[in-house]
């Protein structure tokens, strides 16, 4: 489209903020992201207040229920194990075949106990006999088949003393006193289960002991017992296998063994206790919730903060272990690592999104061009067009609605412009009239003003004093329709007159005309008061007639006042910087405000104040050329202050 330059016309304003191609590119660009970002977050996180949890929640209640699952077979696990063990000792006290080698060796024993020989010379004497090599070879035996048992022993019940054992070392040993022991005796026929830590290495020891009843009485409820059969089991050693991590447990899922009643470690741990040493199995205590939990008995998944302080998922099961004697077992996973995966996945999604976003962003610039496009052409076009080329059109591109618009833009334009050139034709006819108009009518003017100032001069003496007046009267009428007639001419010319854009220092020229009414008036005396540093872009000769109708009504209604006042200056009304000329004149009605810019409208009489009513026409054109507004508040007897902005 080309579009021709203007002629003496300024173009209008550009649009401001943000174009439309930018906002439906901002726009649609916004509701993209919006959707991608509720998507990501919805998909992660879930809906509030539903059955929808998205993938953490979902993470976290799988994750939940595989530490369950876990916990759950490792509790069976070690149940089992337990009642495996308890069976084995439970045979070996059962067994008639040991009561009756046990009463055997004790009975050598007393025999031998008088003989005087050393303590080492009396076991290893002892340790050779028959009774005592087949007990022993009994332990061995369930020893290598189980891998579980650190040693095995018997224990003479009336003494304590270890007549017995797998390990000699602990022969000749005294056991009364040791909770192992002294339980198995008082609760005859039950397996006793008592943990604690070895004498050596320190390592926690796992004891389970029963006592051995002979079975010579026939009333088994007076049977008195022979001895206790102990067991020892290390814990770390036999329950690692089955404690260990397992493969649904991450890289550094942990489990927890606890004992009921202080929470002390029964396995040692793989992390430090919030950065210290790492807790010792039957020496430190941990008072996470977890294990505290585990400790108490309870059952149940659970996430919170673990012995180091971190926040965990876990699962909490209790294990019985014997009569009286419960544990507590933590299967758990950080929390971090379960929702590491996720985290990645969310990162990823958020890169997907944002090229994405990216594609989306070009296509909406594309879509935007097409959509924007024509209206940018016709916004143009309307801008050339209201700068005065009526010769521009817009590009008819489409057949929707916006090419319908385009095609309605230039039928308009095409009826402005005839309608233009109708408006140049009849003005240019008009001012062709007012122009002859005005001479037609000056010569009969000068005419009659003319016969009337002869008849005055040369027949002064003839005509009366009646006669005289009228003549002065007939010359007054004609000057005045004089003046009206070039008033008139004056105001038409305004509209045609080609307008000079330039910064105008309104003050100083407010001043140059005031003091052009001081020297006209040099007999008045007006208070003046001119804010300086004023200045407005504008035609300063349009603006200079402006200021001098406007000065000279203030300077001519405050003629009756006694201490006449005229201010120039501006204020700001609604954040726009409005221009004022106020006086302290006779002022006027406001009912009659709207007659006030017409022309040859007045308000007072020729003989109050002279005057052709056509300054305040001429004032209103020439603002309002400028763009601007013009209004006025007065009051009668309080003067009038005219507004107005540019």
């Amino acid at each position: 489209m080309d579009l021709k330059q203007n002629n003496g016309y300024e173009r209008g304003p550009r649009p401001k903020g943000l174009s439309l191609r930018a906002k439906l590119v901002v726009e649609f660009g916004t509701v993209i992201l919006v959707i991608l970002v509720l998507v990501i977050v919805v998909t992660t996180l879930g809906v509030p207040f539903t059955g929808y949890t998205g993938s953490f929640g979902n993470e976290k209640t799988l994750a939940l229920a595989t530490l369950s699952l876990v916990a759950d077979l490792k509790k069976e696990a070690f149940e089992l194990l337990m009642e495996q063990r308890g069976d084995d000792i439970k045979q070996i006290s059962e067994s008639i075949n040991s009561a009756t080698l046990l009463i055997d060796i004790l009975a050598l024993i007393r025999i031998r106990e008088h003989e005087g020989k050393s303590p080492d010379e009396f076991w290893a004497q002892l340790t050779k006999e028959p009774s005592s090599q087949l007990l022993v070879h009994r332990f061995d035996q369930i020893i290598a088949a189980y891998k579980a048992y650190q040693s095995m022993q018997i224990a003479d019940a009336s003494t304590g003393i270890v007549v017995v054992s797998s390990d000699k070392e602990k022969l000749g040993s005294n056991v009364s006193g040791t909770p192992s022991f002294d339980k198995a005796l008082k609760s005859a026929h039950e397996v006793i289960v008592v943990t604690q830590g070895d004498s050596k290495t320190g390592r926690p020891i796992l004891i389970l002991s029963r006592a051995i009843f002979g079975p010579a009485v026939k009333d088994s409820a007076s049977r008195a017992p022979l001895g206790v059969v102990m067991c020892y089991i290390d814990i770390g050693a036999y329950f690692k296998p089955l404690f260990q991590t397992s493969t649904n447990m991450g890289k550094i899922g942990d489990i927890v063994l606890v004992d009921q009643d202080s929470t002390v470690l029964l396995m040692s741990l793989q992390f430090p206790l919030s950065g210290e040493t790492i807790p010792k199995a039957m020496r430190d205590k941990i008072r996470a919730l977890p294990a505290m939990m585990a400790a108490r008995g309870q059952e149940g998944v659970i996430v919170a903060d673990d012995y180091r302080g971190v926040r965990v998922l876990a699962a909490v099961r209790r294990l019985i272990v014997g009569p009286g004697q419960r544990w507590g077992l933590v299967v758990k996973r950080d929390e971090a690592e379960v929702f590491a995966p996720l985290w990645i996945g969310a990162i990823y999604s958020c890169l997907v999104g944002f090229f994405g976003l990216l594609i989306s962003g070009l296509l909406i610039v594309l879509v935007a061009n097409r959509i924007s496009g024509p209206i940018n052409a016709l916004s143009r076009a309307a801008r050339e067009i209201e700068a005065g080329n009526l010769d521009v059109r817009a590009p008819v591109k489409t057949s929707d609605e916006i090419g319908v618009l385009a095609t309605t833009f230039n039928s308009m334009v095409e009826n402005l412009k005839k309608r233009s050139a109708e408006i140049e034709h009849t003005n240019k006819e008009l001012e062709a009239f007012s122009y002859s108009v005005s001479h037609d009518l000056r010569a009969p003017l000068r005419s009659i003003d003319g016969f009337s100032q002869a008849l005055l001069e040369d027949y002064y003496e003839k005509i009366d004093e009646t006669g005289r007046d009228y003549l002065n009267r007939v010359r007054a009428a004609t000057q005045h329709m004089g003046c009206l007639i070039d008033d008139l001419l004056k105001l038409s010319r305004l509209t045609r007159t080609e307008m000079c854009q330039e910064l105008i220092d309104l003050s100083g020229m407010v001043n140059r005309c005031l003091d052009s009414l001081k020297r006209n008036d040099p007999d008045r005396s007006v208070e003046c008061s001119v804010q300086e540093g004023i200045s407005v872009k504008g035609d300063p000769y349009l603006m200079e007639i402006a200021m001098e109708n406007l000065l000279s009504n203030a300077w001519k209604f405050t003629g009756k006042t006694t201490i006449p006042k005229i201010q120039f200056g501006t204020t700001d009304q609604e954040g726009e910087r409005v221009f004022f000329i106020k006086d302290n004149g006779i002022g006027f009605d406001m009912t009659y405000s709207d007659k006030l810019f017409g022309a040859f409208q007045r308000l007072h009489t020729v003989d109050e104040f002279p005057g052709t009513g056509i300054g305040l026409a001429t004032v209103k054109r020439i603002i309002h050329r400028h763009g601007g507004r013009i209004w006025v508040q007065a009051e009668p007897g309080n003067g009038a202050t005219f507004f107005f902005t540019v």
